[in-house]
């Protein structure tokens, strides 16, 4: 079995909220207790509502924000137990794309200075010759003319930006690149472009990637494995084909049916599965089943406990759902008292 490039953990990021002189601070859960691996060359989207803890997780993955519990383990290592300088001699491996192209560039630099500044802090000894040359190449790669690298992030449309921020993230040659909402802020034409981009890349330098997003027709087009994240919950996960064609959990069948048709016989005989009433506060959760509030089939049961992670037909594709055999057709139930 090949070995994961990354292990999580019962990962959580709690924030404190609030608090005074004579009131302790509330706790936010924005990631509570989530599990999962990610093999060499593999992609795994991470979906789910705004506010459902994927920015937030992945950040907590690259040590941007400090996790409150659980483990990441980089080809073993925990990267939660290393100092400042250790992590950052990790982070030629671990790089990040944002969601908004021209705000992650720095207005003051020249593209040709934000392409070589990596290089620089993870290679401090590389001539300034070879800096240039390997700026230029990659620029070329991302389908962007190297003589642009004079030129200064303002003058570069949204998808020319995301280019260079790709290349910038790419030109370390990292082994995980987290991608979030890379491509929600650009044209469908565009977005079409940098995921065909991001395919080339990850097959010419097996890089993998955590793809965040809320398109999941980007995410079926992407990647490997999918995510459910709801409330810093994980509610289901499993292959691309599994979460699609046999979604187990309520909420994977209501994002699904959100998902748009573009023949309109088949949108009008499909099923709709929208979810009603708004995202409770993370400061809030429900007790139980976080979905329960929302969940059309939630039984007494389902504010009692909690369910946890159990594998369907296969142990690649797990669930979080009491009631997920009775949803899919299967005899196998549980009463609502739990008994």
């Amino acid at each position: 079995m090949t070995r994961p490039l990354l292990q999580v953990e019962n990962l959580r990021v709690h924030f404190p909220v609030g608090g005074g002189l004579f009131s302790a601070p509330r706790m936010l859960k924005a990631v509570d207790d989530v599990s999962f691996k990610l093999a060499p060359g593999e992609t795994l989207g991470v979906v789910g509502e705004s506010g459902c803890g994927k920015s937030s997780l992945g950040r907590a993955v690259l040590q941007l924000i400090p996790p409150t519990a659980g483990r990441v383990l980089w080809l073993g290592e925990d990267l939660c137990r290393l100092d400042e300088d250790a992590m950052n001699v990790k982070r030629s491996e671990l790089q990040l794309v944002f969601q908004d192209p021209l705000a992650s560039l720095n207005p003051r630099m020249s593209v040709g200075a934000i392409l070589r500044e990596p290089l620089y802090s993870f290679e401090p000894g590389i001539a300034r010759s070879e800096a240039e040359d390997r700026a230029a190449s990659m620029m070329r790669r991302v389908g962007l003319r190297p003589e642009m690298m004079n030129r200064y992030p303002n003058e570069f449309s949204g998808g020319q930006c995301q280019r260079i921020s790709i290349a910038r993230a790419m030109i370390s040659r990292p082994r995980l690149v987290i991608c979030d909402e890379p491509v929600s802020a650009l044209d469908v034409s565009i977005q079409a472009q940098i995921i065909a981009l991001l395919r080339e890349l990850q097959a010419e330098y097996e890089v993998s990637y955590i793809f965040i997003s809320h398109d999941l027709s980007v995410v079926r087009h992407l990647c490997h494995r999918i995510m459910v994240l709801y409330l810093g919950k994980l509610m289901e996960i499993g292959p691309k084909r599994d979460i699609f064609d046999t979604p187990r959990h309520p909420y994977t069948q209501s994002l699904l049916s959100a998902v748009p048709i573009p023949d309109p016989r088949q949108a009008r005989q499909r099923e709709q599965k929208l979810i009603e009433g708004d995202l409770p506060s993370p400061l809030n959760p429900p007790s139980g089943c976080v979905f329960r509030t929302r969940c059309p089939h939630a039984t007494p049961l389902c504010i009692k406990a909690a369910p946890v992670l159990e594998a369907t037909g296969s142990e690649a594709h797990q669930v979080a759902c009491h009631y997920w055999q009775d949803l899919s057709g299967d005899k196998q139930t549980k009463t609502p008292t739990g008994e």
